[in-house]
C-alpha cells in the first residue's frame, strides 16, 4: 500500500510580505497632534522668556536712572541743609547783637500785653518771670512768665489760656494750664457768689528778637528800645 503525505505548511501562500503590520492611521495623527503642541508649547515658553527678559533689561536701565536722579537729589538736599545752618547761625548772630544793642523784651511792655488780654471775669493774683524749671544743657534758657489768679469757672480759664496764646509775646506751643482747682471759701463767701477756681498758667517768651515784634513794642509803649530797633533798621544791621 502507497501512503500519501500532504505537508498543509508548506503548501500556504503568506501575504504581505515579511508579516509586520502597518501602523493604524489614528496613531499616526496622535503623534502628529503631540508633536504639534510640544512645539507649540516651547514656542509660548520662548516667548514668554523673551518678553521677561526685554522687561527685566528695561528695569535695570530705570533703577539705574532713578539712582542717577537720587545722588544728585540728595546733593542739593545737602547743598540746602548747609544753607539753611548758615542762615540759622547769621539769624542767631543778629540776635545777639540786636540783644545786645537794645536789650531783652522789656517787662514792662509783657505786663501790659498780658494786662489788656485778661478779661474782667479773671483776677491775676501773682505774677513772675524767670528761669525755666528745667533747661536743655547747651541751649539758651528762655524766660518763663508764670500767671495765679482765679476765675469764675473753668471754661473762663480755658478761654483765657487762648488769649495768651494770641499774644506776640508768648510762644503759643509753650505756653499751658499748669492747674485749676475750686478755690476754698468760707461759708458766707460761697453764700454771696459764684464759686471761684483757681488756676496757674506757664508760658514761655517769644524766640521772636525786638525787630520782629516792632510792632507789638510800640503798641505797648516801649520807647527806648523802639527808637534803638529802627536806628539798627536805618543802618541795615537789622532787616
Amino acid at each position: 500500500m502507497y501512503t500519501i503525505d500532504v505537508n498543509f505548511l508548506d503548501d500556504r501562500v503568506v501575504v504581505g510580505g515579511d508579516g509586520a503590520g502597518a501602523a493604524p492611521i489614528a496613531d499616526q495623527q496622535f503623534l502628529w497632534i503631540g508633536t504639534a503642541v510640544a512645539a507649540l508649547a516651547l514656542a509660548i515658553v520662548g516667548g514668554y522668556y523673551a518678553f521677561l527678559t526685554i522687561r527685566d533689561q528695561a528695569l535695570q536701565q530705570e533703577l539705574a536712572t532713578l539712582s542717577s536722579e537720587e545722588s544728585t537729589l540728595k546733593s542739593q538736599l545737602d547743598a540746602i541743609t548747609k544753607k539753611q545752618a548758615e542762615v540759622k547761625q547769621i539769624q542767631q548772630r543778629t540776635d545777639q547783637l540786636l540783644t545786645l544793642f537794645v536789650g531783652q523784651l522789656p517787662t514792662n511792655a509783657i505786663v501790659a500785653d498780658i494786662r489788656d488780654r485778661t478779661p474782667s471775669k479773671v483776677q491775676i493774683r501773682g505774677f513772675d518771670i524767670g528761669a525755666p524749671a528745667t533747661a536743655v544743657p547747651g541751649a539758651a534758657a528762655v524766660p518763663v512768665v508764670r500767671l495765679t489768679g482765679a476765675a469764675e469757672s473753668a471754661d473762663e480759664v480755658q478761654a483765657y489760656l487762648l488769649l495768651l496764646q494770641d499774644s506776640k509775646f508768648l510762644d503759643a506751643t509753650k505756653t499751658r494750664i499748669n492747674s485749676v482747682r475750686p478755690l476754698a471759701q468760707s461759708p458766707a463767701q460761697a453764700a454771696g457768689s459764684n464759686p471761684l477756681f483757681e488756676f496757674t498758667i506757664e508760658a514761655s517768651l517769644t524766640s521772636q528778637n525786638a525787630a520782629q515784634l516792632l510792632p507789638e513794642l510800640q503798641k505797648a509803649g516801649a520807647t527806648g528800645l523802639v527808637e534803638r530797633v529802627l536806628l539798627l533798621k536805618e543802618r541795615k544791621v537789622v532787616q
